[in-house]
């Protein structure tokens, strides 16, 4: 299994992606009120930076977090 980590800029936002190409989540599960922690803690995350959450199913399970820079202090 590939993992891909990635991190992509420009003027006002962030772009933070975490991928594999892994056999991927269940088609029914609804990440968004799941009781496991670290999807919990994702979606905590999230919503503290005031960012976007995107989930992508296709080639194994990849995560995309988008905030804006103004978030980060710069």
């Amino acid at each position: 299994m590939s993992q891909i980590v990635g991190l992509r800029t420009d003027a006002n936002h962030i772009q933070l992606t975490i991928a594999d190409n892994g056999v991927g989540l269940p088609p029914d599960l609804d990440w968004q009120t799941t009781p496991s922690l670290g999807l919990r803690l994702v979606n905590l995350l999230t919503a503290q930076i005031n960012g976007a959450l995107e989930l992508r199913r296709d080639a194994g399970t990849a995560w995309t977090i988008t905030f804006c820079r103004s978030q980060t202090g710069e």
